[in-house]
Order: C-alpha cells, then sequence, then structure tokens
C-alpha cells in the first residue's frame, strides 16, 4: 500500500510491529481490534484520532499500557484491512472475525 493513506509516525516502533504473523483477530468495538501472534503475544489495536495506536504484552491482563502509536491515517477511507496490508501482518482470513 502506498505513503497516500497512511503516514509512519515513528520509524522504530513501526518496524518493531511491521510484519507481524498473526494467529487471530478479533474485532473488539468499532475503532477497536484485539490480536494473537504467532508467538503467543497478544496485541491491541486501536485508532483514536486517525492515529492507530498498538500494543504487544504477553497476557491479555497487560494490554492497554504501552500503546505506541504508530501510523496516522491521511484519508478518511480506511479499514483494518488497510491497516494489516499497510504494516504487513498477515493472518489466515478463516482467523479473522467481524473484521471491517
Amino acid at each position: 500500500m502506498s505513503n497516500q493513506s497512511f503516514k509512519i509516525i515513528e520509524q522504530t516502533a513501526y518496524d518493531i510491529y511491521e510484519g507481524l504473523k498473526l494467529d487471530s483477530v478479533t474485532r473488539f468495538s468499532e475503532n477497536e481490534w484485539r490480536t494473537e501472534t504467532s508467538n503467543g503475544f497478544h496485541m491491541h489495536v486501536k485508532i483514536i484520532d486517525d492515529i492507530v495506536l498498538a500494543d504487544l504484552a504477553e497476557t491479555e491482563y497487560e494490554l492497554g499500557n504501552q500503546s505506541v502509536a504508530l501510523i496516522k491515517i491521511k484519508d478518511n477511507e480506511t479499514s483494518f484491512g488497510k491497516i494489516i496490508e499497510f504494516m504487513n501482518w498477515t493472518c489466515v482470513p478463516e482467523k479473522m472475525w467481524d473484521i471491517v
């Protein structure tokens, strides 16, 4: 995906989160998703004020304490699928629930 839709906010944070393999993705609310990575970590992804924030932790209980700003949404026509594509995340479609 081109940089026309997103802008990287912090390169170091982007590099940490870029390319993750996701075992599952579940929509939690309109702009919030919970995922589990292939290495067993939990990730919380949310959009606040056109900023995509993510938090990675060993347990669900620890999520929400260390969110980092990854990318800025530059258009109003975004979706979680576009975020996945830009972040180069992969997940089997059958393991993605209620994704818009």
